[in-house]
């Protein structure tokens, strides 16, 4: 069972990051593209505004797909998503009008959102917990590290170029080819139904609001001359490999320990803060930067794995397992435009980044003592992956685990999970024979003295 965790595991990561490389990268060649064809106000509005608005609606659409019909994590929508995108790149690569890659730009990133928005909630249903992090950080660190090296021929000026897109369909075909691969291995996903009885707690709340602060927050730091100083220092495509090591570090952080990963997001954002401050001596402003884009690396990890938990904690939930992304985007538009508004009201600007900053860290404090800071809560979690870990116990298998502890029944587990009685039966069976215990109220037993 471990090998077949480990290829679900290899295969996610490789799909991440083939499909962020190309997107990542087709966002920068769109925005390099539009800026020969438009002035920079235009430029700046239309891929940093619109785009995070139109990769948005993307992700409430698929959202909403899964909400009504969670087998779409199973069948070939998603490819057909991909072709689209496809062919909205055409455009944004070979067109001479501004008007006709700004609405293809704006298209092509709807679609973005649809893709990033099925490849993360596959992570709250097909990896394990203390693997989401390292999934998700690899596969973007790999797609960033991608981006960079593509950006190097021709000068490093290749993203712009025209053959760039025929790179970029390639790439498309090889991430629908994957997809195949996933779906083959994807064994445990069967009878996947309509979510119901859907309940929105105060912790969900709590984090969608931390996640738009820190995201709010940290945008408007660019709009600071010292800090737009600071960040010209390096090439863009060149920062990304530091984005690279700053996703890998906060990956493997939060796979131990969620709570250390929040506190890592706090950590960026003070940093943004303060670097601001320290930007008038020369010869910091490279390790300034090279520092700064690590730690943009903090805070996109943990808002993806936060909304990942909370789907996984409630299946009822799965829906939103995207919307760390979404409300993460919906904080850095804003922050874009307050940002883009207040770029020459430096006083009124520096009072709104110090409030906000404020709220981030008051309203983190509130979410990491409820949601983590609860020393019991964190033991037993400890010990029930310890106990699965020994007995080399699978993802869905740890579902039903969790309900037979609960005292559910077969019937009331498969309504839980949305799948068949059969489902739970056989899944139940295996449990047993693993932990080598004749009955149920043995396993309970067993894993009540477990230590």
């Amino acid at each position: 069972m471990k090998e077949k965790i480990s290829k679900g595991l290899l295969l996610n990561t490789l799909f991440i990051a083939l499909t962020f490389l190309w997107t990542g990268s087709v966002y920068l060649s769109w925005t390099e593209h539009l800026a020969l064809l438009a002035d920079s106000n235009v430029t700046y509005i239309v891929t940093e505004v619109g785009g995070y608005v139109t990769q948005i609606i993307g992700l409430i659409l698929f959202s909403l797909l899964v909400y009504y019909d969670r087998r779409i994590l199973k069948n070939l929508l998603i490819v057909i998503f991909m072709i689209l995108d496809g062919l909205c790149i055409i455009p944004v690569v070979f067109s001479d009008s501004a008007q006709t890659v700004i609405i293809s730009g704006m298209m092509m990133n709807l679609f973005h959102g649809l893709i990033a928005g099925y490849y993360i909630t596959r992570l709250s249903v097909f990896v394990q917990k203390n693997r989401r992090g390292i999934c998700f950080g690899a596969g973007y660190a790999a797609g960033s590290i991608g981006s960079y090296l593509l950006s190097l021929p021709n000068g490093g000026r290749f993203l712009a170029s025209g053959l760039v897109g025929m790179v970029y369909l390639l790439m498309i075909a090889c991430s629908c080819v994957l997809i195949m691969f996933m779906y083959k291995n994807d064994a445990e996903a069967d009878d996947m139904a309509q979510a119901a009885n859907v309940t929105v707690n105060s912790v969900c709340k709590l984090t969608a609001v931390v996640i738009f602060l820190l995201c709010l927050t940290t945008q408007l730091q660019f709009f600071f001359p010292a800090k737009a100083f600071i960040n010209q220092s390096l090439k863009l495509e060149f920062a990304r490999m530091f984005y690279a090591v700053g996703l890998i570090l906060a990956a493997v952080v939060n796979d131990k320990n969620r709570g250390a990963g929040l506190i890592l997001a706090l950590l960026s954002i003070s940093f943004s803060v303060l670097s601001i401050n320290m930007s008038q001596i020369p010869l910091l402003l490279v390790p300034l930067a090279i520092i700064g884009y690590i730690v943009t690396g903090f805070w996109a990890v943990y808002r993806i794995v936060a909304f990942i938990d909370l789907a996984d904690d409630n299946s009822s939930l799965l829906f939103m397992s995207a919307f760390g992304l979404l409300i993460g985007r919906m904080g850095e538009a804003t922050g874009a435009m307050m940002g883009y508004l207040l770029r020459d009201r430096q006083l009124e600007l520096a009072v709104v980044s110090a409030v906000l900053f404020g709220l981030s860290i008051i309203s983190a404090f509130l979410l990491y003592t409820i949601r983590y800071g609860s020393v019991p809560a964190a033991a037993a979690e400890n010990r029930s992956e310890r106990f699965f870990a020994q007995y080399d116990i699978s993802l869905r298998e740890q579902q039903i685990f969790k309900l037979i502890i609960e005292g559910k029944t077969n019937i009331e587990a498969a309504n839980a999970l949305y799948i068949s009685e059969s489902t739970v039966k056989f899944h139940v069976k295996n449990l047993l024979r693993k932990t080598e215990c004749k009955n149920r109220k043995e396993l309970i037993r067993k894993f009540q003295g477990y230590s």
